[in-house]
């Protein structure tokens, strides 16, 4: 039996050349449209390949991070002059999940007041040119 680590160290994420630490909480990937949409006719079944090149992710951010800076000084500068949409890159350093495109900050949650720090979610939208999820 093989016994395998998960080090969440070993997952780097880079947002227009700037690595993105200080994450409070779980990066999350999802994919905007499946990859296959099926019809069902009345004597077969025909599948046709979306290729979708759309995914969303959502960086939750520490409170404090002057990372967070990072993203709306980014989306400050697209909407002003259309500098987007900016690098983007989440490569698992020791494994098999590998993602390239370009990222548009869609948006940057609001600060909360309360007595701890809640993270504050930072989505983008990520047009994919390279993928490999892994076997």
């Amino acid at each position: 039996m093989v016994t395998k680590t998960w080090n969440y160290k070993n997952l780097k994420i880079n947002f227009n050349g700037a690595a993105i630490t200080a994450l409070n909480g779980d990066a999350s990937i999802t994919a905007d449209a499946e990859e296959w949409s099926f019809i069902e006719g009345e004597d077969f079944v025909e599948r046709s390949l979306v290729d979708n090149h759309l995914c969303t992710v959502t960086l939750p951010m520490m409170v404090t991070s002057p990372q967070i800076d990072i993203f709306a000084i980014a989306k400050i500068a697209d909407k002003q002059t259309g500098a987007g949409p900016f690098p983007f890159s989440m490569v698992r350093t020791d494994g098999n999940y590998k993602l390239f495109g370009t990222a548009t900050v869609m948006s940057i949650g609001k600060p909360v007041k309360s007595k701890v720090g809640q993270a504050r979610n930072v989505t983008l939208k990520i047009v994919m040119q390279a993928e490999y999820e892994g076997a």
